[in-house]
């Protein structure tokens, strides 16, 4: 006879891994599988309309970055131009720096715990071109660092990148990424995306997905799970990742911006 202890751990168990399922099976993305809006409710956008950037909303920094990164950010290379944001990126001396460029956030207005997060861009393309749209949390330290890379390119090619970091480590980082061509990245306008949730997030260009992380296919991924995140467009030139420009780089260039949304799924 099995005792009463023993069938209510068996069935303590049976929900337990029932439930785990669930959690990883609930989700209905697929790669290559457009997602549409049914479900989503607007809950933030700019649109760019104004004659300048809302600095209620976004700051604009002086700003010298790491990495081997070239460029100095400053706010005079961010601005709105027929109906559309530009960073523009410059071979221009400033501050002992060779180049000059935009990076703007909302980290002091607009910080967000889940949603759908998207940017309508047409990039710059050139070697030590380094364009990005990308998520980060005032909470992040390198013992808890949590960083979605919504968009990303090196400049020299046409592919658009989709990453997850996350360390618990000061000294050991783990990404997750996957990789998609666009092969008018440069002379269209393409939708830069990324789905975030509970133990999931899914990056898209134009609505389709490429990458998906959920705890099926990434049971040791540390997720983001109620982190807030704020957003980032920035073009950094130069860097350990996409190298120096070249001879045959273009400059200036800009890395324009159509509008800026944040969605949220209905309750």
């Amino acid at each position: 006879m099995v005792s009463s202890t023993l069938l209510l751990t068996l069935l303590i168990t049976l929900l337990t891994v029932s439930n785990n399922v669930w959690l990883t099976c609930a989700h209905p993305y697929a790669i290559g599988v457009p997602v549409d809006y049914d479900g989503w409710n607007l809950y933030w956008e700019d649109e760019f309309n104004a004659t300048h950037i809302d600095t209620n909303v976004w700051t604009l920094t002086n700003y010298t970055p790491g990495d081997a990164q070239l460029q100095f950010y400053t706010p005079e290379n961010c601005f709105i131009e027929d109906g559309k944001l530009v960073l523009l990126s410059n071979y221009s001396k400033l501050y002992g720096f060779n180049y000059t460029s935009c990076r703007m956030d909302t980290s002091g207005s607009l910080n967000v715990v889940y949603g759908r997060f998207e940017a309508l861009m047409q990039l710059p393309l050139g070697k030590g071109y380094w364009p990005a749209f990308w998520l980060y949390s005032l909470e992040s330290t390198c013992d808890f660092y949590r960083e979605i890379d919504i968009m990303e390119n090196t400049g020299d090619d046409k592919i658009i990148w989709g990453t997850y970091h996350e360390t618990n480590n000061c000294s050991n980082m783990g990404s997750v990424y996957n990789t998609t061509d666009v092969s008018t990245l440069n002379t269209e306008f393409h939708l830069y995306s990324v789905i975030w949730d509970v133990d999931l997030i899914v990056f898209m260009v134009d609505n389709i997905p490429y990458n998906i992380l959920d705890l099926k296919n990434n049971p040791t991924t540390r997720f983001p799970n109620d982190v807030t995140f704020y957003m980032i467009l920035n073009t950094a030139i130069g860097g350990g990742w996409p190298g120096d420009p070249d001879k045959n780089s273009v400059f200036p260039q800009k890395n324009i911006v159509e509008y800026v949304k944040i969605w949220k799924q209905q309750q």
